[in-house]
């Protein structure tokens, strides 16, 4: 309901951050990271509060995006206000966008390791589409647990920009 046009994210975050300052116990906080896609100009528009940095990847290296910010229930407002940055990336043709939650890179192995991002970048270096690439993640979280029971949740969220070919004058 806070999320309304005209708003930017990071305007949207901080009247969630006054909303639920109130309402969340002691010590309890929740990560976010609120964007709009922008079809027509082929953008993510996108500012996070304490949540994992975006990937982006295909037709080229993968790479984690800017994040930051602190997240939303556990500072003041004028602390929690001033963390947050907004940002902006272009989404290329052929380029996937990958959201994801921390269950992804802190999925623990029998051991106690992590995932970790070199893993995940990995895996998106081999990968083009978004599906494949989501399932690929998947996969790699079930194997890499041995087994174990997952101790966070895990949630893969791909939006991908595809190349449109020009048709060849006849």
């Amino acid at each position: 309901s806070l999320a309304q046009e005209g708003r930017s994210p990071a305007t949207t975050l901080i009247s969630a951050n006054r909303m639920l300052g109130g309402l969340m116990g002691r010590g309890m906080f929740i990560t976010c990271l609120y964007g709009e896609l922008h079809l027509r100009e082929h953008r993510f528009r996108y500012a996070s509060a304490g949540h994992c940095p975006p990937w982006i990847f295909g037709g080229g290296a993968p790479e984690t995006l800017r994040a930051g910010g602190k997240p939303l229930g556990l500072f003041p407002p004028a602390l929690f206000d001033a963390s947050l940055v907004e940002h902006e990336v272009p989404l290329e043709p052929g380029r996937t966008l990958l959201l994801y939650t921390d269950g992804l890179v802190e999925a623990m192995d029998p051991e106690g390791r992590q995932l970790g991002e070199a893993a995940v970048a990995g895996i998106l270096a081999a990968r083009k589409d978004g599906a494949a690439a989501v399932e690929a993640l998947r996969s790699a979280v079930h194997r890499h647990r041995g087994g174990r029971e997952a101790t966070d949740d895990l949630t893969l969220l791909a939006v991908g920009r595809t190349a449109i070919r020009q048709a060849v004058p006849s």
